[in-house]
């Protein structure tokens, strides 16, 4: 009996983390990526095309029809925006509207690209004050509270890396 690959809806798949994550989710037959790239035709996204279960999906994270359209095909998601180059408030504004379009979308697991909290960490002291990591950070605390609440209907896990 073949088991239908779960769908992982991945936002920011031709990033630093995203390449890693999607090979090694289509190593085998238990996943299949939707991979969301503003150009189909870069060499990042045509490396990805080029692995098994992976389909490209054009367009921006900004598009809520495309995040839409992305969740509703998908199972899974995993979500890393590049809050650096995108700046700290944009990253948030889309980080929390994707998990409140994959709550509504019906995806059962939502996976955050996260950054430590370092203001916080710091005790607040503006010294150590770090935008596209504090971004994340306020982020993925948004989002462990949000499971609290709402982990019956999807889970949630925070990704995090950096130094």
């Amino acid at each position: 009996m073949t088991q239908t690959p779960s769908r992982i809806f991945i936002i920011g798949g031709t990033g630093a983390q995203g390449i890693p994550v999607i090979t090694a989710l289509t190593s085998d037959s238990k996943y299949s990526c939707l991979v969301l790239t503003r150009d189909t035709t870069s060499a990042r996204a045509q490396q990805l095309s080029s692995l098994p279960n992976v389909a490209l999906l054009e367009g921006s994270f900004t598009s809520e029809a495309l995040l839409r359209r992305g969740f509703s095909a998908c199972d899974g998601a995993f979500v890393n925006i590049d809050g650096f180059n995108t700046g700290e408030k944009t990253e948030m504004y889309w980080a929390i509207r994707c998990y409140e379009l994959a709550l509504e979308s019906g995806i059962r697991f939502f996976v955050y690209g996260n950054l430590d909290y370092v203001y916080k960490k710091a005790l607040y002291d503006g010294t150590f004050r770090t935008g596209h990591y504090d971004g994340k950070g306020r982020v993925g605390e948004w989002i462990l509270q949000q499971t609290g609440q709402n982990g019956q209907r999807m889970g949630a896990a925070l990704f995090t890396t950096g130094p």
